[in-house]
């Protein structure tokens, strides 16, 4: 019964149809945290998660300045070969929430002005999206080395329905992974790409059972 039941919370989490940005975000509320980055270390690798989940983990210039350095700490660590970066209470990011976009019109160019996106990271980085991962999270996820995913997540640039644009470096990366066609078709139409999809496009390096949170973080041991 309590596998039954993980599994129709799970699939309840999971979308058909990708929905309207005022549908996704009608039941945020405006408290804040004080720590919005955690980070924990399992021997050789480090876990770093954003913890914003009141405001569906959306990222700030604040929140990305604080994974800036924790991915610096990281680098000059001699005793971590790994990092894995993920999203707190089941959602990796929604990317910028419209109500941080409506206070502040410059938070995009803000959050680019922390220079997390300047440079990839030289240990490798996994990204364990769970949820959803959306604009600028997308971003995030793809600057990551590797892509573990739930089988239930999606995938999003929503750039055009947003008019947040992408990141040039990370459009790169996007063509790599999918090529340019499905890169446009991505980027261009903004729709969805679930797990599967994602996979089998290579935008995805592995696709995980829904719930199985843990094997998103194994998946970094397997790099050590």
């Amino acid at each position: 019964a309590m596998i039954i039941n993980n599994s129709i919370r799970c699939y309840r989490r999971a979308i058909r149809d990708f929905p309207p940005l005022s549908k996704l975000f009608k039941t945020i509320s405006s408290r804040s945290l004080a720590t919005e980055v955690t980070i924990k270390y399992q021997g050789p690798v480090a876990c770093i998660g954003i913890n914003r989940p009141h405001m569906k983990n959306c990222l700030t210039p604040h929140i990305a300045a604080k994974l800036k350095e924790e991915i610096e700490f990281l680098e000059n660590n001699d005793n971590a070969s790994v990092g894995v970066l993920y999203g707190e209470r089941g959602t990796f990011s929604y990317g910028i929430h419209p109500n941080d976009l409506q206070t502040n019109s410059n938070i995009y160019e803000e959050i680019l002005n922390t220079g997390l996106f300047d440079k990839f990271p030289r240990k490798p980085i996994v990204a364990a999206v769970s949820g959803y991962a959306i604009g600028l999270a997308f971003d995030l996820a793809l600057w990551c080395d590797f892509r573990v995913t739930e089988d239930t997540a999606v995938l999003a640039s929503y750039a055009r329905n947003s008019g947040i644009p992408s990141n040039h470096r990370l459009i790169k990366r996007l063509v790599s992974c999918v090529g340019s066609h499905r890169a446009l078709d991505w980027l261009l139409s903004g729709r969805p790409v679930k797990a599967k999809e994602g996979l089998e496009a290579g935008a995805i390096t592995r696709i995980v059972a829904c719930g199985t949170g843990t094997e998103l973080f194994q998946s970094g041991f397997h790099l050590r």
